[in-house]
């Protein structure tokens, strides 16, 4: 008892001490709010680097409270079990987060033969959204009368988005959103049918209703006057599909078109920072393009009568980008060289130099090494046409010694193949894998020196 009173009062003295010469803030913290959910885990970075020195002494608090003190190691009773202090850097990791614990942190340094140091931070901890759901005033409508569709969600700090099917429900003179977004009136048109879905988030996590779909009526419209969709396209005005640019497909039919509905690689779009719908979904804009944007898109349109459909395969051209060459360094003389360079790029055209001076034109380089002049560096120069970017990489080699006397016949040179197998794709995974097969026959001890096996992984 005796001796929390003295840590106690140790730590009233510290928190009202204003040292001459304390240096505040400095990026001792970070200087943006920390964002957690209920129940999990924060950890309080400083920026100082362990040293040699031991700190004099350090203080966390929790607004104008002191929650731990190094000095003997005090902690707060309440947060007993739930804080750990790291001494080489004076961080502190709290667990078990709840909403009580949102607030401000600092943390005070006294360092020897140094001002002391103070830092400060916010802490938001946040009720992770769950149970989203969506609700209709009603399904069965005619055209131009009002629908009311409510969103409600579990969690804290919540921030609501409509969509309907793939693109965001937006204000207009026909849509008004309240209570945050989270309820809209629309006076309906052909074009709202939905899937209507409600998205919810918060700095720690986001969760998406099911669907509603709206039955409208068309008094106003015989169906006599609707025409049938025929001759769906997609099709594109803007530059070539090359990584980094932006770029626009558009999704237009001969007849009368209600509604247009994306999909990619069968999924429906959703729009994001990078991918947006425009027009009633007539126009699909991507703002940089990146190589996983490659893939079918496919657009359904369609009216109270027919439907029609139209897919667009896009190639998203990029590279050249991580030039390699896999074969030998040293080599023989009479022996058979193989190198094989590889890149990155769609597409790719090879140029191979030797010293300078151009020797061929393909992926795969062969030549039977008769002199030594053979010798030099290796230039694998990588061309993609349609980006205007060239790329290249240097193989060194060497030629040594005399080769085997009665050369290497045409079974034993087959027998050392490198076969280059390039597997890519448009998502995160994708890789290179390079492997080669042996003959049977077995060289001459001294002439069994095969080109280096690379294996080159991209994950």
């Amino acid at each position: 008892m005796e001796i929390a009173v003295i840590h106690f009062i140790i730590l009233v003295a510290i928190s009202e001490m204003s040292p001459p010469g304390l240096t505040k803030g400095a990026g001792v913290l970070p200087d943006t709010p920390l964002n957690k959910a209920v129940g999990e885990t924060v950890m309080f970075s400083t920026t100082l680097t362990p040293s040699e020195t031991p700190f004099q002494s350090v203080t966390w608090k929790f607004g104008a409270k002191n929650i731990y003190f190094n000095v003997n190691n005090f902690t707060e009773p309440e947060y007993e079990g739930r804080i750990t202090f790291f001494i080489s850097t004076g961080s502190l990791e709290l667990r078990n987060l709840t909403h009580n614990d949102s607030g401000e942190y600092s943390v005070f340094f006294s360092i020897a033969g140094e001002p002391p140091k103070e830092g400060n931070t916010r802490l938001d901890v946040t009720m992770p959204v769950s149970d989203v759901m969506a609700t209709a005033s009603s399904t069965d409508l005619v055209e131009d009368s009002s629908v009311r569709l409510s969103c409600s969600s579990s969690g804290s700090s919540l921030s609501f988005l409509w969509l309907n099917s793939s693109s965001e429900v937006t204000a207009s003179d026909r849509v008004q959103l309240t209570d945050g977004g989270a309820n809209v009136t629309i006076n309906v048109t052909p074009y709202n049918q939905g899937p209507f879905r409600c998205n919810v988030s918060n700095p720690v996590s986001d969760d998406t209703s099911g669907p509603i779909n709206l039955f409208i009526s068309w008094c106003t419209l015989p169906l006599p006057n609707v025409k049938r969709i025929s001759g769906a396209f997609i099709r594109s005005k803007t530059n070539p599909s090359i990584e980094g640019n932006s770029f626009n497909l558009s999704c237009d039919a001969a007849g009368s078109v209600f509604t247009r509905d994306w999909m990619k690689d069968g999924l429906h779009l959703t729009p994001d920072d990078n991918m947006a719908l425009y027009d009633n979904n007539r126009v699909l804009s991507f703002n940089s393009l990146s190589n996983k944007d490659t893939g079918d898109y496919f657009c359904k349109v369609s009216n109270p009568l027919s439907h029609d459909d139209s897919t667009y395969t896009m190639v998203v051209f990029y590279g050249p980008e991580n030039v390699q060459i896999c074969g030998p360094s040293e080599i023989h003389l009479k022996e058979t060289l193989t190198l094989i360079c590889f890149a990155e790029s769609v597409p790719a055209t090879y140029t191979w130099k030797l010293n300078g001076t151009k020797i061929h034109n393909s992926a795969i380089f062969t030549k039977n090494i008769t002199e030594s002049s053979d010798s030099g560096d290796y230039i694998c120069e990588v061309m993609n046409s349609i980006t205007g970017r060239t790329l290249s990489a240097v193989h060194g080699l060497s030629v040594t010694g005399k080769g085997w006397s009665g050369g290497l016949s045409a079974g034993a040179i087959a027998g050392i193949v490198i076969v280059c197998l390039v597997a890519s794709s448009a998502g995160a995974g994708g890789g290179y894998y390079l492997y080669k097969k042996k003959n049977k026959k077995t060289l001459p001890p001294s002439e069994s020196k095969e080109p280096e096996e690379c294996v080159f992984e991209n994950t």
